[in-house]
């Protein structure tokens, strides 16, 4: 959180991440330091609001712009971040999450059909779908905006988290890493 924080008054409106949503694109998405720093705090505050902080939360996905914010957000809250390759079977990936004890799963839109598999073998708490696919509920672009109203209202839970700095952050399972 002091990182986003720092980084954003530091570096205001340069351009903190850029990405085009088709590679064919001429123009790209550029994301500031402080548009990232409101993303993140927005996110951290709706993962509040769900319950999420000291869970663990598996993050699924490729390298995005929506994934950094899931990873910040929830480091931010005092939980724990499992990323996870996308790659993997839905299989290796439920069977990882079930060790890990994930709760809460950010994954990529494109990748429903392995999170159908892990929730149902899991129960995960909530799923949320980074990516552009509108057409899914729980998209991680929903759970900003709800966050950001919760902001705009007042709510302060994200900096009034406490983060233990002796606990647990962060469980990493490695490429060759199946679980088993």
């Amino acid at each position: 959180r002091v990182l986003v924080d720092s980084i954003a008054d530091l570096y205001k409106d340069n351009i903190a991440y850029s990405y085009r949503k088709k590679i064919t694109d001429e123009e790209s998405v550029k994301i500031s330091f402080r548009q990232l720093r409101e993303d993140v705090q927005a996110l951290g505050t709706e993962l509040i609001a769900n319950g999420c902080k000291g869970s663990h939360v598996g993050i699924i996905g490729k390298l995005s712009y929506d994934w950094v914010c899931a990873y910040f957000a929830t480091l931010a809250i005092g939980a724990v971040a499992v990323p996870l390759d996308k790659e993997w079977t839905a299989t290796d990936l439920s069977d990882t999450v079930s060790k890990a004890d994930v709760k809460y799963l950010f994954i990529d839109s494109d990748l429903k059909f392995k999170a159908d598999e892990i929730d149902g073998a899991n129960g995960i708490n909530n799923i949320v779908y980074m990516g552009d696919d509108n057409s899914l509920e729980g998209t991680l672009r929903a759970w900003i905006r709800e966050g950001a109203k919760k902001v705009e209202g007042g709510d302060s839970s994200y900096y009034e988290a406490e983060i233990d700095s002796d606990a647990l952050s962060l469980l990493v399972f490695t490429s060759g890493t199946t679980g088993q």
